[in-house]
């Protein structure tokens, strides 16, 4: 090494020197490309419990939408509804003469995140076991996303969760993820 040429040493010092500029920008992506696969896999989550909720709420006679809401917050993993997310159970049903109508809407009791119904955000009493006290007129859905025939009933699950990124300590401003399906 004593041999070296001067140049050797100085190429050694600038490789040192261009690192430590070029390392953290890498690291900083890195993160990054994390936390976005992260954010993809919450969102494939989210959907996939709005389109399990639709087929169990449409079919299911034996269990209470509370236990269906229930077993999608327990299947959610790795993400935690018990503090990040809430779900709506809406059933809206088909009126020949005027617009499909909600006749019952139910709210997962155990969420743990607040956030209003994008099918209908009107209730304003909710009952112990997450069911919205309707009023006697039902509330009509003007742009409901397709046409039901009389007395044809549809299950919307909506799920709602606030997605938390590294950068929440810094920004505090997370992504709200909502998804929806209908059966």
């Amino acid at each position: 090494m004593k041999n070296m040429p001067c140049d050797y040493h100085k190429v050694r010092g600038i490789a040192a020197i261009e690192m430590t500029f070029v390392l953290p920008i890498l690291i900083l992506l890195a993160f990054g490309v994390v936390e976005v696969v992260h954010a993809i896999q919450a969102k494939n989550v989210s959907i996939s419990l709005a389109r399990e909720g639709a087929n169990l709420a449409s079919r299911s006679t034996a269990d209470s939408e509370q236990d269906i809401m229930d077993a999608l917050a327990l299947s959610a993993q790795p993400l935690d509804f018990s503090k990040n997310g809430i779900i709506y159970i809406s059933v809206v049903v088909g009126d020949s003469e005027l617009m499909p109508y909600i006749s019952e809407q139910h709210r997962w009791n155990k969420h743990g995140y607040t956030s209003s119904s994008t099918t209908w955000s009107d209730c304003s009493d909710w009952t112990p076991d997450g069911t919205c006290l309707l009023p006697p007129n039902r509330p009509r859905l003007a742009n409901f996303p397709m046409v039901l025939t009389e007395g044809e009933t549809v299950h919307i699950v909506e799920v709602v969760y606030e997605y938390a990124w590294f950068t929440d300590i810094i920004f505090d401003q997370n992504i709200v993820i909502h998804s929806n399906a209908l059966m």
